[in-house]
C-alpha cells in the first residue's frame, strides 16, 4: 500500500490555514475571527433528514430501518464544518503526539499525513476539539464530570476500554469552539444543499454510475482507506462525506427518529451507560473489511445511512470532522 512517513508540520495552525475575517465591537475596535481556510460555511435552513421506509436497494430488499421516518429538521445557526475527515497531519499538529492504539495498530511505513485518522474514539476527539479550541483562543465546547477544567490535558488518562470509568460529556452550544457535529448537521451538509429525502443520493450525486467519482466504497477502494481530498465534492465543496472512513457524531444512537419536525437537534440524553455509551456514526459503510472488498454496497453509503459506535472504542474504519459555530 502506498504510504509516506509522516511529515510533521511546523508552522501555526493559524498561519497555514486561516483565512481572517474583520469584525467590530461595541467600541468599533476590531477583533480578527480567524477562520480555517479549509472550512466551509453552512447556511442555516431547513431538509428533509432520514429516507423513506419504502425506498429499497438496487438489490430490490429494504434498506435498514435506522435509515427510515423521514422528518422535517431545521437548523437555525449558520456553522462552518471541516472540508475534509482530520487527517493524521491534523491530529499530529494539535496533539502532539498518536493515540497508544494507533501507534500500535498502524506501522510507522502505513503511515501518511494525508490520511483520515483512525484509532481515535470519541472521547478522545473532543480532547482534539477543545485542545485545538483553546490553542487558538476560543472557547472550548467539551465539559467531563470529572474536572472544572476545559483542558484535556487536566482530564486525566482517557477511558478506552469499557471496564475503565467513563466520563461523562457534557457540550455548550453557543461556544465558538470546535466540536463534533449533530447527526442533523451532518447529514445537512452531506447533502449539499439537496435538502429532499432520496435514499440514492450520495454526497455530491445521485447517480451510481458516477459514485465512484464522489467517494471510496467497496468496488474502488480495495479494502483501505484513502488520502483525503482524492475524489470530488459535494457542492458545498466537502470531500468524503460518503465513503472513506465513518464519522463520529455527538449524538447518542437511537435506532429510529421521531417524525415530527424539530429544530436544532442534539440528540437524546441518558443516564444510563448501556444506552448513553452508543453514539451515532455516519458515513456509510465500512471498506477496510474483508467483504467491502468483493461487494458494491452502494446503499450503505448514502448520507441517510447510519450505525453506531461505542464511545471508548476506536477502530482502523473510524474518524471524524469537527464543526463550529459561524459568528
Amino acid at each position: 500500500m502506498k504510504k509516506a512517513n509522516i511529515f510533521i508540520k511546523t508552522v501555526a495552525l493559524a498561519l497555514l490555514t486561516a483565512a481572517v475575517i474583520s469584525c467590530a465591537d461595541d467600541d468599533d475596535e476590531t477583533n480578527a475571527v480567524v477562520i480555517p481556510a479549509d472550512y466551509v460555511k453552512v447556511t442555516a435552513g431547513t431538509f428533509s433528514m432520514g429516507c423513506s421506509a419504502e425506498e429499497t436497494t438496487s438489490t430490490g430488499s429494504s434498506i435498514a430501518t435506522n435509515d427510515k421516518s423521514v422528518h422535517s429538521v431545521t437548523l437555525t445557526k449558520d456553522y462552518y464544518i471541516c472540508d475534509h475527515e482530520v487527517t493524521q497531519g491534523d491530529w499530529y499538529e494539535v496533539m502532539g503526539a498518536y493515540t497508544d492504539t494507533f501507534l500500535e495498530k498502524v506501522d510507522e511505513a502505513d503511515r501518511d499525513e494525508n490520511d483520515p485518522m483512525v484509532f481515535v474514539n470519541m472521547y478522545q476527539a473532543v480532547a482534539y476539539c477543545n485542545t485545538r479550541s483553546i490553542n487558538e483562543g476560543l472557547t472550548p465546547c467539551y465539559s467531563i464530570d470529572a474536572s472544572t477544567s476545559q483542558n484535556p490535558s487536566d482530564w486525566g488518562t482517557v477511558p478506552t476500554t469499557s471496564s475503565e470509568t467513563q466520563w461523562t460529556l457534557s457540550c455548550d452550544w453557543t461556544a465558538n469552539g470546535y466540536r463534533l457535529p449533530t447527526e442533523a448537521e451532518w447529514e445537512y451538509a452531506a447533502r449539499g444543499g439537496d435538502n429532499t429525502s432520496d435514499a440514492y443520493v450520495w454526497s455530491g450525486t445521485s447517480s451510481s454510475e458516477s459514485a465512484g467519482d464522489y467517494m471510496w466504497y467497496g468496488s474502488n477502494a480495495e479494502g483501505a482507506y484513502h488520502n483525503v481530498k482524492t475524489k470530488l465534492p459535494n457542492s458545498y465543496g466537502l470531500y468524503d462525506m460518503s465513503g472513506n472512513v465513518r464519522e463520529m457524531c455527538w449524538d447518542v444512537y437511537e435506532s429510529s427518529y421521531e417524525e415530527d419536525a424539530v429544530t436544532d437537534p442534539t440528540g437524546i440524553t441518558s443516564d444510563d451507560f448501556s444506552v448513553s455509551k452508543w453514539h451515532a456514526v455516519r458515513d456509510g459503510g465500512n471498506v477496510t473489511s474483508d467483504s467491502a472488498k468483493t461487494g458494491i454496497n452502494l446503499q450503505f453509503f448514502a448520507v441517510s445511512s447510519r450505525t453506531k459506535n461505542m464511545i471508548y472504542s476506536s477502530t482502523t474504519y473510524l474518524g471524524f470532522r469537527p464543526v463550529r459555530l459561524a459568528e
